[in-house]
């Protein structure tokens, strides 16, 4: 992506993070980042539920709205 002035294409609600590290060990930063997503988790996978629950909300209310087809 950073070659490619950050247009890297990528399908919607993906994230990736590459570390690549030599001769390195037992860094305390690396280790922050493991915990954080670690707890990260949970917040994204809740938010993806009330996505969905809003988009099915959606679609219900539209069930009512007539075909114009």
């Amino acid at each position: 992506a950073t070659i490619r002035n950050g247009d890297y294409p990528r399908q919607r609600g993906v994230l990736d993070v590459s570390i690549i590290l030599s001769e390195l060990s037992d860094v305390e930063k690396i280790r922050q980042y493991y915990s954080k997503s670690a707890s990260f988790i949970p917040v994204m996978k809740k938010r993806q539920k009330e996505t969905r629950d809003r988009l099915q909300e959606i679609e219900d209310e539209s069930m009512a709205v007539p075909s114009l087809l």
